[in-house]
C-alpha cells in the first residue's frame, strides 16, 4: 500500500478519506454511487436509544449500529498495478456534527504485514494533532489499531482493523465541544462493529 497523502485534519473531513487514498487506487472510477447490497433494520438490543439501528453491508461484510440512517456509497478503481480497488462505505450524521462512518478497503495484494498495513493508514493522521490514546486490538483474530486524536478544529477516534487482505476501518468524528457528551456513542459504535460469517 502506498504512502498518506497529508493534510491538516480539519472538522467534517473524515479519516476515512485520507485512508482511503492510502490504496493505490484513485487513477480512474470505473463505478460509483448507491450500493443496492448494504440495507438497514430496525433491530436493535432491548433498552437501546431511539434512532440507533444496526446497519448491515452483504457486499462489504460487515454490520455496525449507527445512530441515525446512513449514506451508503461503493466504488471501484484501478490501481497503479491496475487491479480493481473496491470501497464500501456508509457514513451518518448525528445532530451536534458527529460524523459516524465505517468502511471496508480493497485494492493490491499486501506486500507488508498486517501491522505494516495499519500503521500505513494510522501513521500520517496521528501527525495531524494530539494523540490521546493509541493501543492494539482485534478482531475476531485479525489485528487492528484504535487511535483516539485531538485537534484544534476536530476530535476523533477510529479503529483499523486487516481482515484477509481487506482494510475495514471505523470512525467517529466529532466537534471538540461535545467531547463530554461522545464517550456513550463512540464506545457503542466502535464495539458493535462484526463482521458477517462467510
Amino acid at each position: 500500500m502506498p504512502h498518506a497523502r497529508q493534510r491538516p485534519l480539519a472538522r467534517g473531513v473524515l479519516l476515512v478519506v485520507a485512508a482511503a487514498c492510502l490504496v493505490p487506487a484513485c487513477k480512474k472510477a470505473e463505478d460509483s454511487g448507491k450500493s443496492a447490497g448494504p440495507t438497514t433494520t430496525s433491530a436493535r438490543p432491548a433498552g437501546a436509544a431511539a434512532g440507533w439501528r444496526t446497519y448491515t453491508s452483504t457486499a462489504a461484510g460487515f454490520s455496525i449500529e449507527f445512530p441515525a440512517t446512513p449514506d451508503e456509497t461503493a466504488s471501484t478503481s484501478k490501481t497503479e498495478r491496475g487491479n480493481p480497488f473496491r470501497l464500501n462505505s456508509a457514513i451518518a450524521h448525528a445532530p451536534g456534527g458527529a460524523v459516524f462512518s465505517a468502511v471496508r478497503m480493497q485494492g493490491d495484494p499486501p506486500q507488508q504485514t498486517p501491522e505494516q498495513v495499519i500503521n500505513s493508514i494510522l501513521a500520517p493522521v496521528a501527525r495531524q494533532g494530539i494523540v490521546v490514546s493509541s493501543r492494539d486490538i482485534s478482531l475476531a483474530n485479525h489485528p487492528g489499531r484504535e487511535l483516539v486524536l485531538h485537534s484544534d478544529l476536530t476530535h476523533l477516534a477510529t479503529r483499523v482493523y486487516y481482515v484477509d487482505g481487506a482494510v475495514y476501518q471505523t470512525t467517529v468524528e466529532y466537534p471538540p465541544a461535545l467531547e463530554g457528551q461522545m464517550a456513550g456513542p463512540i464506545e457503542r459504535f466502535l464495539n458493535s462493529f462484526k463482521l458477517l460469517a462467510k
